[in-house]
């Protein structure tokens, strides 16, 4: 006998509709074993419900199926035919079996996104005719593609994809790059097939342009001269018109490296057809979850990625299930599933971070704070691009909060972005290869001067005076000691008092490890022999001013110059282990 979830769904429609059935969890297992669509229903069951509650409710909310009625992961998707006309709002027309990898049916529904987004949409905001300094031509058809390094000039005209990538492991991985020495090479041609040839994840990029009938494609490999610093420190500060100013981003979520190709067959999607007399309906295997399949790709985890998604303004990501478009409208899916995804008015908004225009302070505030903390968890090759794989999203940041920025500090909110931590019981180590070109390193009150996952102090906002004890280090009469603009801080450092060797009611949070062990207060014995404090702000509100928390960077003399002085961490610091009768030093801090 048929259990009652399997009667009510080959029901009538109306009966599908308001399907929320409560049945037995072993009658459904026993059918599962004959029937194609009990087997369908129980797969979710056992992965979606970790208690196996004997029975169980399926519940039907909006266009899916769920085991959990205010859960927010979908378990199977309920779809319509084309066929069926008068369909509620709720129930979408979609694709039981997405299209084949490659196929025209696959490209004719990018071209339909790209369409759409261009007629309805005003995604597009970048600058008109805007053009990178070199792009890859495409001419000729997908069969016998013909490509060269064109540089820009006025003759340049027309739109670029760009496309965000994984280079990959150097010894798993086969890398195509332009050099000086093959650079005149590649300004006449660069091979499409044979052992000099695009890798796969290349290839698949051209394909996908060339049958979009767009000319032209910016590779980072191939369109900056690698192993050139001169040439790198100067695209490396164009990202984000790059990136902002692209026809589309084609995001090769799927590929782990140059050579591993993003349009290979994915998946197969388990469909059940069920006829009725208003048409073809199917459940199908849920297979929606942009989440998933793009956010926590290993692409996503990049840290040169990061930026080069919130700067696209449109991008179609190519993952392991699925194709994604995702624009400021939302996110469509090849089933033709449309999402509002939560993060589209954050990075997939195009006009990132206008929004932020209308928000108050402290939603500012997090939305940097998030940013830099979740930034600093994602990977990068060469950590000396820390700072450098940021500055374009940091540049946007910067001009929506009509302020200076650099290196993860902003001088709108110096004080508070100057308290980053490292997270709980993980210490960060320093960047000892300077980036490319540079004279000078990333000074130490910086985040980027370290590997790591960073927090920040909660000096809660309304209850914090920041005091006036450090000065910007955007200021444009700088001292001229510092040859790159915002390097040097200038501070009152003031002297923590130890009382039996430690300190008393204080918190003191060092960045790296070393440090930590050099200083360490619950040892009584030590003394933190020149270890000093810049007052940073202090909390409102107490009775007892001596007793207060101050909220302090830590620093220690620096190596060369008197009152050279480098930080070494954060804290929070009880009134009376600071002294704040004295007048302090005035400092630098490099």
């Amino acid at each position: 006998m048929r259990n009652r979830v399997h009667s009510m769904i080959h029901g009538s429609v109306n009966t599908i509709m308001s399907l929320r059935a409560n049945d037995d969890a072993e009658a459904l297992k026993t059918r599962s074993q004959k029937c194609d669509l009990c087997r369908l229903l129980y797969k979710p069951y056992v992965d979606y419900c970790p208690t196996r509650p004997a029975r169980f409710k399926l519940w039907r909310i909006g266009g899916v199926l769920k085991f959990d009625q205010y859960g927010t992961s979908a378990n199977l998707s309920l779809v319509a035919g084309k066929e069926v006309a008068g369909l509620p709002d709720y129930l979408p027309i979609g694709l039981p079996n997405i299209p084949v990898s490659k196929s025209d049916l696959q490209v004719n529904l990018l071209r339909q996104w790209l369409t759409d987004c261009d007629k309805t949409h005003k995604c597009r905001t970048g600058k008109s005719g805007f053009m990178p300094t070199r792009v890859i031509e495409i001419s000729g058809n997908i069969k016998a593609p013909k490509l060269r390094l064109r540089c820009w000039n006025n003759e340049t005209k027309g739109s670029y994809v760009a496309l965000s990538h994984q280079w990959g492991d150097p010894e798993k991985q086969r890398r195509l790059r332009t050099l000086s020495s093959n650079y005149k090479e590649h300004l006449d041609d660069i091979p499409f097939d044979g052992p000099k040839g695009l890798p796969g994840t290349f290839r698949d990029a051209v394909e996908i342009t060339l049958r979009l009938g767009i000319s032209y494609l910016w590779i980072d490999s191939l369109c900056i001269i690698q192993e050139n610093d001169d040439d790198w420190m100067t695209e490396s500060k164009r990202m984000e018109d790059v990136f902002s100013n692209a026809y589309f981003t084609i995001a090769a979520s799927r590929a782990v490296g140059m050579d591993d190709g993003f349009l290979k067959s994915r998946p197969s999607r388990t469909c059940i057809p069920l006829k009725s007399s208003e048409g073809q309906y199917y459940i199908c295997e849920c297979i929606d979850d942009f989440h998933r399949d793009a956010e926590e790709a290993g692409l996503n985890k990049r840290g040169w990625v990061y930026q080069e998604r919130a700067l696209s303004t449109r991008s179609i990501f190519f993952t392991e299930r699925q194709v994604y478009w995702e624009c400021g409208y939302g996110v469509r899916c090849e089933t033709l599933t449309w999402m509002k995804n939560s993060k589209a008015s954050f990075l997939g908004d195009p006009n990132f971070p206008n929004a932020a225009l209308e928000w108050n302070k402290s939603m500012r505030i997090r939305l940097y704070e998030t940013i830099y903390k979740r930034y600093s968890k994602l990977a990068l090759t060469r950590p000396s691009d820390r700072p450098a794989a940021i500055q374009g999203l940091e540049s946007r940041l910067a001009r929506t909060f009509h302020t200076n920025g650099k290196w993860g500090i902003f001088e709108r909110f110096l004080y508070r972005s100057l308290l980053w931590r490292h997270v709980d019981g993980v210490y960060m180590q320093p960047i000892h290869d300077d980036p490319p070109g540079s004279t000078r390193k990333i000074p130490s009150w910086s985040w980027t001067a370290y590997i790591g996952e960073i927090d920040f102090i909660d000096a809660p906002l309304g209850e914090t005076h920041w005091t006036e004890e450090v000065d910007s280090p955007f200021d444009s009469d700088q001292s001229a000691a510092s040859t790159v603009t915002g390097r040097v801080l200038s501070a009152t450092a003031r002297r923590l008092m130890s009382r039996a060797g430690r300190f008393l009611q204080s918190s003191l949070m060092f960045d790296c490890a070393h440090h930590q062990d050099m200083y360490d207060n619950s040892k009584d014995s030590l003394q933190p022999e020149g270890l000093k404090c810049i007052v940073v702000g202090k909390r409102k509100g107490t009775s007892f001013p001596s007793r207060q928390d101050y909220y302090v960077i830590l620093i220690i003399p620096g190596p060369g110059e008197r009152r050279v002085y480098e930080r070494v961490g954060v804290g929070i610091v009880d009134g009376r282990d600071v002294e704040m009768k004295e007048p302090g030093e005035r400092v630098q801090i490099v």
